[in-house]
């Protein structure tokens, strides 16, 4: 005789019969990262942390926890995409390679996708994509499978078929954790004897660090640093 109510099957947020896949929450303002948690407990996972930034995630030790995260969902904003997947890839370095890196990206570029691919993840996504999508992302990732949403899959085989020279290489990938800083806030602006109050550093080294960027970066002016860095997603338009 057949049930009324037949079994619901089982959760994609599980991987086995014992437990729950555990994600740890990291970016993006507390507003969304809460609705972030909410929605992620309602699809059944568990959420261990939901951490502001980088740093937070460094302090926390959560990774190399006894039972740590299986996966490490970093919301990257449009605001320093590039600085944070930098270090968020130097502190998953620094853990046994358990941990998978899902990146949920606001406005993403193919320069945000190749750095996120670059820093290690297993999947990316943008801010548009379905509920079960995520899901199913996370569990890939978990699994040590790669998903990468239909979007941005195009973005990058739409790159790779107009030819190499078309790829955008991450702006940021030789800058020291300092010209960051003053990529930053030029960006936002400040003058570089602005920078050096702020940094606290000379003006003469402020100086240095610009024109370090201009030759990474390989452009002439601070003009032409703040197009590019639009262009590269390095600060929001």
């Amino acid at each position: 005789m057949t049930p009324d109510n037949p079994p619901e099957s089982p959760s994609p947020a599980r991987l086995d019969d014992d437990s729950r896949t555990r994600v740890c929450v990291l970016g993006g303002q507390r507003l969304c990262r809460a609705a972030m948690v909410a929605q992620l407990e309602r699809l059944g996972f568990e959420v261990n942390h939901s951490l502001l930034d980088e740093a937070e995630l460094d302090r926390c030790g959560c990774l190399d926890s006894p039972s740590p995260c299986r996966v490490l969902l970093l919301i990257a904003s449009a605001q320093r995409p590039f600085a944070t997947l930098h270090r968020v890839r130097e502190i998953l370095a620094r853990t046994a390679g358990n941990v998978a890196l899902v990146v949920l990206a606001e406005h993403a570029t193919r320069g945000h996708l190749l750095a996120a691919i670059r820093a290690g993840a297993k999947a990316v996504l943008d801010f548009d994509c379905e509920p079960d999508e995520l899901a199913v992302a996370i569990c890939r990732a978990a699994s040590g499978q790669t998903h990468l949403a239909g979007d941005a899959a195009e973005m990058l085989l739409n790159g790779v078929a107009a030819g190499p020279q078309s790829i955008p290489v991450d702006p940021v990938a030789n800058l020291s954790d300092r010209e960051r800083e003053v990529l930053h806030l030029l960006c936002k602006g400040l003058t570089t004897k602005e920078v050096a109050r702020h940094l606290h550093l000379s003006v003469k080294t402020a100086e240095n660090h610009r024109y370090a960027i201009y030759r990474k970066c390989k452009v002439d002016n601070l003009a032409e640093l703040i197009r590019h860095a639009i262009r590269q997603g390095l600060v929001p338009v």
